[in-house]
């Protein structure tokens, strides 16, 4: 879930879903484990590179706040 807030407007909540990428599907293909392509020493699946989000990109329209009556 991604969090949008500012100062003097309504916070917005977007739910963002991972979906396998394409290279994430080959890989486990060809290798049989998504483990296998290494980035610097760490596993790129711990990088999140394996994964494409929906919605990309995130378009949101913030509200202002309703000023509370005194």
């Amino acid at each position: 879930m991604v969090v949008i807030s500012k100062e003097g407007f309504e916070q917005v909540e977007v739910m963002v879903q991972g979906k396998p990428s394409l290279k994430r599907v080959m890989s486990n293909l060809a290798f049989g484990s998504p483990n296998v392509s290494l980035i610097g020493g760490v596993e790129a699946n711990q990088l999140g590179s394996d994964f494409e989000l929906k919605p990309n990109p995130i378009e949101v329209k913030l509200k202002p706040k309703k000023e509370a009556s005194q």
